[in-house]
């Protein structure tokens, strides 16, 4: 089942004020091992039912071992029922007086409850870590099918897995091991002790729907919530439940837009000293002329949807992801196109960037109608071209950069995804700032050109 097919499925059940504003698949941490276990397990129904008969023969009064083989039919040399005469004997369930047998006090607690009796076995008992609460669960409770050994790219990172590897931490566990061996055993079985350490220890994975639902506007009394839902999109409550409790760091995590190769691009701007001088000198300028204005992050994107209304001849966004957001402005696109302006849009933070599939299609779908449409994936362009210099720095891999040019007016930078921010006023955000600057706009547009070596004005 893919992304469409789960929002479809989902979208008809979403609850009343709500909407679904994210669909996301993820692998979440599992420990999978196995540990030495010496557990008081009770026969099973039959052999039961056979210490059942034996004892209530000795306790009417088949009281020799012969008396006890004619009764039941058995010939004298049945050795299956002479070890289990026995095996009584040793459990203390039975007990023999000169040839004769009795019942003792143990026997009749028997008679009276079947569940008292229990033998001893050691075995190697499979369980399951939950690697973000630490909870054990058995093997048993999951389909083996269901276990990934690779997670995907969409993970979350274990919080207990280091723990695991202590001896303490499995004393400690020792209690709720018992609970889980029990329930595993439908109460027949439970455990005596266990080792120390666990055996054959391994991370696995178990692939969920991630599903955030966010009110309507009108609803804005109601709060967002999470979903996770099993392959079949059975809801999980328990981890539902715990990614409620810790909303925003899940939502950090897995829907937050930043990468390893985002920080790494970070890190690398960090470096080009030349660069920062020459927009902080650009900046004090445009201050001193009052040709600069600092954007909130709900003022910033009010001004990106005015540029996108009021462009007249060209508009430039630079921005490193294309998600589900971007469909809000293609309306915008298409009016922009359809009076023969110019769009360049350049997206992409490295050639391994998540994008909204569907959403990149139809832009795709739209360059190929409009020819002043540029639609340009840095990491692919810049691979084709061996990368490009910024200023004698360095060669670059792609953008974590966001920029909107408008003809000559103004160019707004800052921290503002704007083709894949898509929270509203009434979400809890991180916190955003732009700067609009109304001078050396046609300087920005060089710049940007001569940056990523290209000529489509």
């Amino acid at each position: 089942m893919n992304k469409q097919e789960v929002y479809k499925e989902l979208n008809g059940k979403r609850p009343d004020g709500y909407k679904i504003n994210e669909v996301i698949q993820f692998s979440y941490p599992l420990v999978k091992a196995k540990i030495g276990v010496l557990a008081n397990k009770m026969p099973d129904g039959s052999m039961l039912s056979v210490y059942n008969v034996i004892l209530n023969a000795v306790g009417m009064g088949y009281d020799t071992t012969a008396k006890l083989f004619e009764f039941m039919g058995l010939g004298d040399t049945d050795e299956f029922m002479r070890n289990e005469l026995h095996h009584l004997r040793d459990k203390g369930y039975l007990d023999l007086v000169s040839n004769n047998w009795y019942v003792s006090d143990m026997g009749k607690e028997f008679l009276e409850n079947n569940e008292v009796m229990g033998e001893e076995e050691k075995e190697d008992f499979e369980i399951l870590v939950d690697g973000i609460t630490g909870d054990i669960c058995s093997l048993k409770s999951v389909e083996e099918n269901a276990l990934e050994k690779k997670p995907l790219a969409k993970k979350l990172k274990s919080k207990v897995e280091d723990d695991v590897k202590d001896n303490q931490w499995v004393t400690a566990k020792y209690h709720e091991l018992g609970d889980v061996y029990k329930s595993d055993s439908e109460g027949k079985a439970y455990l005596i002790s266990s080792d120390d350490t666990l055996k054959g220890r391994k991370e696995v994975w178990q692939n969920y729907w991630l599903v955030e639902y966010v009110p309507f506007p009108k609803d804005s009394d109601k709060e967002a919530f999470l979903e996770v839902r099993d392959k079949d999109l059975k809801n999980e409550g328990r981890i539902s439940e715990s990614f409620n409790d810790e909303y925003e760091s899940v939502i950090k995590e897995l829907i937050s837009e930043r990468c390893d190769a985002a920080t790494m691009l970070e890190d690398y701007e960090d470096s080009i000293e030349e660069e920062r001088n020459e927009q902080e000198e650009e900046m004090n300028v445009a201050k001193e002329s009052n040709a600069v204005e600092e954007l909130t992050i709900w003022e910033t994107k009010e001004k990106f949807l005015e540029a996108l209304s009021t462009v007249k001849e060209k508009l430039l966004i630079e921005s490193p992801w294309i998600k589900q957001a971007t469909r809000e402005y293609i309306p915008y696109f298409e009016k922009i196109l359809e009076e023969g302006k110019t769009l360049i849009i350049l997206y992409g933070v490295d050639k391994y960037a998540e994008h909204d599939e569907e959403t990149l299609n139809k832009l795709k779908e739209m360059e190929e109608k409009y020819n002043k449409f540029f639609l340009v994936n840095l990491p692919e362009y810049l691979s084709s071209m061996h990368g490009s210099t910024m200023y004698g720095y360095g060669s670059l891999a792609g953008t974590h950069r966001k920029i909107v040019i408008k003809d000559n007016d103004y160019y707004i930078s800052g921290s503002f995804n704007f083709l894949s921010f898509a929270r509203s006023q009434w979400q809890r955000v991180a916190n955003e700032e732009s700067m609009l600057i109304r001078t050396n706009v046609k300087k920005k547009w060089e710049k940007v050109m001569k940056q990523y070596g290209l000529t489509l004005l």
